[in-house]
């Protein structure tokens, strides 16, 4: 996704961390409504997404008032689930992600625009996906049945791949992902992409590092490459095997900190030969963040290594989450070398965003919200 689309979604929420970051712990009342919160979202998405796997049905009439009723329902959840999010930046930032989505899907169904509100529908996956992917995790029995096997055998690999992560079931999306990999009639570029998407489950969610490091060495050698893509696939494969020989230390931050090290000198470097190294330290930190609850300048390090770290990952969802956690590290820690580094790459990565696009240049409201950070990451 275009850097300007990236950097426009970071000005659509730059007032969501604060808000977030006002937030509680969560009482137990509020963790069972968040619970049936998002098994609603999860019933409602099968029902979307089964139609909107079909193009046909998905714009058939007879179908309207599921479509529309559905997209409703899903908001309204979503926006409950980001106010009630307590400090889980994260996730009360992807609940408020996917309330836009569906709301723009609705609006352009409501309008009779049907292949924007499908596309716009198939793009709140993605937020699904960055959602499941965020922490080390099993597959999902209750997914088997998310949408019908008839359906799922339709769609292209890719996309049945995305969908199975979207729903938890990992393994199957790699077995999907490891089967196309390997395939002669996948064009080298569609390798490359492929092996992207592959090891954000591989290394994040399972990490499963030796069957990673395995694949790819077959993928890489399936078909010409690029020689800057296939030095970037040794890199991959390299780091695979040298993070699965060392057990993970007790300092998640501090390892964080080791992983990271390459990616700091250039954080928005087009070299993307570091992604094993930043997947690893996002699992590592998403994982740290859930269990340790830490707060103070701990908090903010954590976050600003998880802002680098998403920087470096660049999902192809294009959801700002590196902008999301670099702010929470500056509002997390003000006047801190913390916040002052968390600035410096947050302001870069939203500036050239933005200077890369057609209009080349930034929205006042989204220069106003830089230099309020600025002055918070000084202490002001």
């Amino acid at each position: 996704m275009p850097r300007r689309a990236r950097s426009a979604r970071f000005a659509l929420g730059v007032c969501l961390v604060a808000a977030i970051a006002a937030g509680g712990p969560l009482v137990a009342a509020e963790e069972r409504g968040l619970r049936d919160a998002m098994q609603l979202i999860f019933e409602r998405m099968r029902e979307l997404v089964s139609l909107a796997a079909v193009p046909e049905r998905f714009g058939a009439s007879d179908n309207a008032t599921t479509v529309i009723e559905a997209l409703r329902e899903i908001g309204d959840q979503a926006a409950m689930v980001s106010e009630h999010a307590g400090t889980d930046v994260g996730s009360g930032f992807l609940a408020s992600s996917l309330d836009r989505y569906t709301g723009w899907a609705l609006r352009n169904y409501e309008w009779g625009q049907i292949p924007a509100a499908r596309s716009l529908v198939l793009e709140a996956v993605e937020v699904c996906i960055a959602c499941h992917t965020r922490l080390p995790s099993g597959d999902s029995p209750v997914a088997e049945d998310f949408v019908a096997s008839d359906t799922l055998a339709r769609m292209a690999p890719r996309e049945r791949a995305r969908l199975l992560a979207a729903t938890r079931r990992f393994d199957d999306a790699m077995t999907t992902l490891e089967s196309e990999l390997t395939a002669p009639s996948t064009s080298p570029a569609s390798r490359v992409e492929l092996m992207r998407e592959y090891l954000l489950v591989a290394v994040r969610v399972r990490g499963e590092l030796g069957r990673a490091a395995s694949t790819l060495r077959a993928a890489r050698d399936a078909g010409e490459l690029p020689e800057a893509s296939r030095t970037a696939v040794s890199a991959w494969v390299a780091d695979l095997d040298e993070i699965g020989r060392h057990p993970i230390p007790e300092d998640d931050v501090l390892y964080s900190r080791w992983l990271l090290q390459g990616s700091a000198a250039d954080p928005l470097s087009d070299d993307h030969s570091d992604l094993v190294r930043a997947l690893a330290a996002s699992a590592v930190l998403n994982r740290f963040l859930e269990r340790e609850k830490p707060d103070g300048e701990r908090l903010a390090e954590a976050y600003l290594l998880l802002g680098l770290a998403e920087a470096r990952i660049d999902e192809p969802a294009g959801l700002p989450e590196a902008e999301l956690y670099l702010e929470s590290a500056i509002l997390g820690a003000p006047g801190t070398p913390i916040a002052k580094v968390a600035f410096a790459l947050l302001s870069k990565k939203v500036r050239r965003g933005f200077e890369s696009g057609p209009e080349g240049k930034m929205p006042e409201e989204v220069m106003r919200h830089l230099a309020a950070l600025e002055a918070r990451s000084r202490g002001e």
